[in-house]
């Protein structure tokens, strides 16, 4: 089959548009890659702070060139009136896109030297050339202000120098707007014009310095806003929810009393003899595998990691939010634990879990100035502790009072009283599953 005969063909009048579209975009696209390229002259050399500032100058420069040109055929018109201002536009013309190119070859201190020179001189021959009459006086002051878009904060007194003689320039012309004696007095069509484009260019300087500080007063709420952002992702990850919240709100010895609460305590059985044929690297990357799953069990049950102490892993419920059913969501999560070892071995390496829960009450509150961090005391956190150390490899261990909480909806096998460090006998379970 021809493919090409099945496909529809375009009629002559549809081929003429889509020619006629491309030659439209084309050149359009070519030019806006060239302005693109024209603003960006320079940028690549400049530090990070002054880059805003050249780009700022060069697309002024670009302006202010296509401005002036755009102005001569107008100018034109009321020859020979206007020779004397053709030829100044035309000179001030030619000397715009050397801020560029200076730019370009990283001579900023020379491209703001001559964008002063630029703006100050054009103004002043204007006013030589044509009187007082069309206001051009006023639009060196209203462009006195330009300097503080191109002067990065560095160069202070340099802007602050530029904008004086920009304001004693505009003043000056106030006070003797004919000391000079005017070449020509323009009157007529041509007065209007040139009034015109006097207006045209104060509108314009103060439009691009209200949007110029618009702009840069977005994009700092929006950086601001994207490190408010960041900040609180960053300290929501250390600290519990509430617990962030009361920081910022300037509260700074945060202590709590739980009359009941559970706290887990998980442990890699053989780490340490697996981390003595593991390198650093590989011993992160398992570490990181392996609580990043629990971490992912502790979201699911609505529970707080606290904190893992090298191979140990640290969560409890009831804290900071109380509630009643934290006893049965550890349970949850534990079990969730030790089925996670059987399914995924290899991410275990052939180590084994052994977990203790405790329930009881106990302290939580934050401690530490530069680095905080959300902990838990008391002997209900010391006998977790326990019951994990003294538990027994692949099982489950919890205390009496883990058992009372959990009742006849979870699996519980009687492992009878176990010696424990600090505490004597205690009755222990081993926790089966869910019923």
């Amino acid at each position: 089959m021809d493919f090409c005969c099945a496909l529809p063909r375009a009629t002559a009048p549809e081929i003429v548009c889509l020619a006629r579209i491309r030659l439209i975009r084309s050149p359009m696209a070519y030019l806006k890659q060239i302005f693109n390229r024209l603003i960006q002259s320079g940028l690549d050399r400049a530090l990070s702070d002054e880059r805003k500032f050249i780009e700022t100058s060069n697309i002024l420069a670009v302006l202010f060139f296509f401005i002036n040109i755009g102005t001569l055929p107008g100018l034109a018109h009321f020859l020979p009136e206007s020779a004397y201002l053709i030829l100044v536009q035309a000179g001030v013309s030619a000397l715009w896109p050397l801020v560029v190119l200076f730019n370009r070859f990283a001579k900023f201190s020379l491209a703001r030297f001559l964008f002063g020179i630029c703006t100050i001189v054009h103004i002043s021959l204007l006013m030589a050339f044509s009187g007082s009459a069309a206001g051009a006086q006023f639009l060196i002051l209203a462009g006195s202000n330009l300097p503080f878009f191109i002067y990065p904060p560095r160069y202070r007194r340099w802007m602050y120098l530029h904008a004086g003689l920009s304001l004693a320039t505009a003043v000056f012309w106030v006070v003797y707007p004919s000391v000079f004696g005017n070449f020509v007095e323009p009157t007529g069509l041509y007065l209007y014009f040139l009034q015109g484009l006097v207006v045209f260019g104060i509108i314009y300087v103060v439009f691009f310095s209200a949007f110029y500080h618009y702009n840069v007063q977005r994009q700092a709420e929006l950086a601001l806003q994207a490190e408010r952002e960041k900040s609180e992702r960053l300290l929501l990850n250390i600290l519990p929810e509430p617990i962030a919240a009361r920081l910022k709100l300037g509260d700074r010895r945060i202590a709590e009393d739980f009359e009941s609460a559970t706290v887990l305590f998980a442990d890699l059985a053989n780490f340490t003899k697996q981390s003595a044929i593991s390198n650093a690297a590989q011993i992160v990357e398992m570490l990181d595998g392996i609580f990043s799953e629990f971490d992912l069990l502790a979201e699911k049950h609505g529970l707080e990691k606290i904190k893992t102490i090298g191979d140990a892993y640290m969560v409890a419920g009831g804290v900071p939010v109380r509630r009643d059913n934290h006893a049965e969501d550890i349970a949850r999560m534990a079990l969730g634990m030790q089925q996670l070892a059987k399914e995924k071995p290899e991410m275990f390496q052939g180590m084994q879990i052994r977990i203790g829960i405790h329930t009881g009450p106990l302290v939580a509150g934050v401690i530490g100035r530069h680095k905080f961090i959300y902990d838990l005391w008391g002997d209900s956190v010391n006998t977790a502790s326990r019951m994990e150390s003294h538990g027994i490899v692949g099982e489950i261990q919890i205390s009496q009072s883990v058992r009372d909480a959990l009742g006849s909806r979870f699996k519980c096998e009687d492992r009878g009283s176990v010696d424990v460090k600090g505490k004597g006998s205690m009755q222990v379970y081993l926790l089966k599953g869910e019923m």
